[in-house]
């Protein structure tokens, strides 16, 4: 048989390859862009192994392995409005079951043993592909999806938010089972950053930790059966989504007040179903323990940092999981940091061209990290470093010394003297106009510390150097639009101040006049193409007082909150969807989800911006759940991470671990010190 079997109602049409047996197109009708809410052949980069309902099941990991794939059919057959797609891999029978009723998509799954012995299972993968590559740029943001997945345990589910924010949405819910995690297939060099990867729902993964959701092996004995399911639905948004969801898939509910909290003060949390929890507090002893729920409501404290986690049932195959987390108050953090930064991570060799330089810090071997990857150099983002330690050097005058021998590199190494910016000391490349805003906010940092007047001119080279170069058709990271005015006015240097934000609102009216027609960076479409569109228009309208840029960020900040997950987990709650940090900037150099993340900041610097100007709460609030969770990369003693692989595995490597490189992370601790000082304007 070739061709399509069809489920359609007056909402949905689902479309089945009658080879393979996989979705091949989820249209709902109504929705005027037509898109196809399913990844498949159509797209290039797409394996058609990781088809939508195609998947994998092995054995557990030892020397000898034995994997099976359904990709093929041995028959796709449709009967009161049920489509069947049967596969028989040796010796293991896995069928899938689709019926559409009421806009619902149920697919059931069933994995039979049809072998004389035992078959034990330690892997079980199942693909589920929504559409969410940015290769169409801002021309895809009604016809791809923003996948938010919370794969863990019973209470499992994807939240697919299209692009543009604008609905109908798609959702899925685990209504029989219970999830790993998941992975990300497909994703790496071939398909480059633009492609997060084939979502694929793990049920077992016994690679991880033996007391984790799916981690322990399951023996099919002759003719038994595992089954499980979920059903699709549609949906208006995140509050629409969670109820439809709870109706799906009732279980017990832990809601949290903070997901993230500073160190002493509680985790208050609502819980509904259950009379107890079990919970795991950090540090050596990492047990399960019984915890008491009192009239609905729990409070926990933890005097180490770390994660909390909140289980109900068998955390083995949890009914409801969370994940919490418990952080160093920010003064602490950035102590640490700072003089970690200057123990370990700067050169010390007058006889070196990179003496004073600031280079990355390898975590497991204990060193610098020397590189001629560029993301890796002693240039570009790495000037983070500096601007942290100009910030943190008025409350800690044991700053000054590695501050200045690393300005002295600077000055010497990474800036021309007419202001253009050299990607490193040694490559004296000058187009990424990115290291322009850094380099221009370090010398700002340095005039507000000492008041030299030649750090004042080099910000106004720079500065200058960025727009003769093009940059007002730029959406560069970090333009410092808003700490040029309070530096200068603060110096007693309005005329300065003036001159650059003339060139700043030049910049701004063309984002404004623009619009939501983005142009390409070196990703297609991104959270940090977004994010800098809304904060420099929002700084405009705190520096001048004109309302005509906040408005215009309206639309930019609708966008960019489409970008951010709701799942229960410290490092997924508030944080933007990213996916090729930890390749370009880690030193193990994995593709896939990395949440969170430190440029997740500019989002909550976008938010704390929009608080302030719109004087919306929800904006104050979302900007401190963001940041808060950007701050687990780094840890007590100062150590950091520069990147964290959420899913299970990406491509067949290992996930669910830091980097071991610190590298550019410490953009999240100079975000979050921009927003304790923004806290001081009055609304």
């Amino acid at each position: 048989m070739t061709g399509f079997l069809e489920l359609a109602d007056t909402t949905t049409r689902l479309r089945v390859d009658a080879v393979t047996g996989a979705v091949h197109a989820l249209h709902h009708l109504a929705d005027p862009h037509g898109m196809n809410w399913v990844t498949g052949p159509d797209d290039t980069f797409h394996p058609g192994a990781h088809d939508w309902g195609l998947g994998y099941l092995g054995t557990p990991l030892r020397m000898v392995t034995r994997l099976r794939r359904w990709q093929r059919a041995t028959d796709v057959t449709a009967a009161n409005g049920t489509i069947t797609s049967s596969y028989d891999v040796d010796g293991v029978r896995v069928t899938v079951e689709r019926s559409l009723r009421d806009g619902l998509v149920h697919e059931d799954y069933a994995v039979t043993n049809r072998l004389a012995e035992p078959v034990e299972l330690g892997r079980l993968t199942v693909y589920t592909p929504l559409r969410t590559d940015l290769l169409l740029g801002a021309r895809g943001l009604d016809l791809r999806c923003h996948a938010h997945v919370h794969a863990a345990g019973e209470s499992s589910w994807i939240c697919g938010i299209r692009m543009s924010g604008r609905g109908p949405h798609l959702g899925l819910a685990v209504t029989r089972g219970s999830l790993a995690g998941y992975v990300l297939d497909g994703a790496g060099e071939l398909t480059g950053s633009a492609v997060r990867g084939d979502i694929g729902l793990a049920l077992l993964d016994t690679q991880q930790d033996d007391d984790l959701p799916g981690a322990r092996p399951v023996v099919l004995a002759p003719g038994e059966s595992l089954g499980f399911g979920w059903t699709l639905f549609w949906h208006d948004g995140w509050q629409d989504f969670e109820t439809r969801r709870h109706l799906l898939a009732p279980r017990p509910q832990i809601r949290l007040d903070e997901l993230v909290v500073t160190l002493g003060e509680p985790l208050q949390a609502t819980v509904t179903g259950v009379d107890h929890l079990l919970v795991r507090l950090p540090g050596e002893d990492r047990r399960w323990s019984p915890v008491p729920v009192a009239d609905d409501r729990l409070s926990l404290t933890t005097d180490q940092p770390g994660l909390v986690e909140l289980a109900t049932g068998d955390p083995r195959a949890p009914g409801t999981i969370v994940t919490a987390a418990a952080l160093p108050a920010l003064p602490d953090l950035v102590r640490a940091r700072t003089r970690f930064i200057l123990r370990h991570q700067q050169v010390d060799d007058p006889g070196d061209r990179l003496d004073g330089a600031l280079l990355p810090y390898d975590n497991r071997a204990g060193g610098i990290v020397r590189s001629h990857r560029p993301d890796l150099n002693d240039g570009r983002e790495r000037l983070g470093m500096g601007v942290l330690l100009a910030l943190a050097a008025p409350h800690d005058p044991d700053l000054r010394g590695g501050l200045d021998r690393y300005t002295r590199f600077v000055e010497a190494h990474l800036q021309a003297a007419d202001g253009t910016v050299y990607d490193s000391a040694t490559v004296q490349s000058a187009d990424r106009l990115y290291n322009y805003p850094w380099m221009a906010r370090f010398w700002l940092e340095r005039y507000a510390l000492d008041g030299a007047e030649e750090h004042l001119k080099n910000a106004q080279r720079v500065i200058g150097a960025f727009y003769d170069r093009g940059g007002a058709g730029f959406y560069p990271i970090g333009l410092p639009v808003l700490r040029t005015a309070e530096v200068l006015h603060a110096r007693r240097r309005p005329d300065a101040a003036a001159d650059l934000l003339t060139l700043y609102a030049r910049h701004g009216d063309a984002i404004a006049a623009r619009g939501l027609d983005y142009p390409t960076s070196e990703v297609p479409y991104e959270q940090a193409i977004v994010a800098p569109a809304a904060a420099i228009l929002l700084e405009l309208a705190v520096a001048t007082g004109e309302r005509g840029y906040a408005d215009a960020a309206r639309g930019h900040l609708d966008l960019l909150r489409a970008f951010d997950g709701r799942q229960p987990d410290a490092r997924t709650n508030n944080v933007p969807i990213r996916h090729w940090d930890g390749y370009w900037f880690g030193l193990d150099r994995i593709w896939g989800d990395t949440m969170p993340h430190h440029w997740a900041a500019q989002s909550a610097w976008a938010y704390a911006l929009a608080g302030l100007v719109h004087r919306d709460p929800a904006y104050r609030a979302a900007a401190g759940r963001t940041l808060r969770a950007t701050l687990l990369t780094f840890e007590p003693d100062g150590t950091a991470s520069c990147a964290y692989a959420n899913a299970l595995s990406v491509s067949g490597v290992r996930g669910r671990r830091f980097d071991p490189l610190a590298n550019d992370q410490d953009w999240a601790l100079v975000t979050a010190l921009d927003i304790e000082r923004l806290r001081s304007h009055k609304d």
